[in-house]
């Protein structure tokens, strides 16, 4: 997710994620145009309801709940 973020920032677009490196003012202040998220981050968010309701999140284009698996076929990583 940091590489998107990375990647829209450096085109000019508002770009945020949640995570453990992740701008938790912007994001809460709604400063972004997209959010990329795993699906355990955005569901750690008690308020994400009334967040994204707000009037700072009219702007917001994209919401990203990216689910990643790391190793296939291995029981285990589930």
């Amino acid at each position: 997710m940091k590489e998107q973020n990375d990647y829209l920032s450096s085109i000019g677009f508002i770009a945020t994620y949640i995570g453990m490196e992740s701008d938790e003012n912007g994001i809460l202040e709604g400063n972004s145009q997209f959010i990329f998220s795993s699906p355990e981050s955005i569901l750690s968010i008690s308020n994400l309801k009334d967040m994204l309701t707000t009037h700072a999140y009219k702007t917001l284009e994209l919401l990203v709940v990216d689910e990643a698996v790391i190793y296939w076929n291995d029981p285990s990583a589930l």
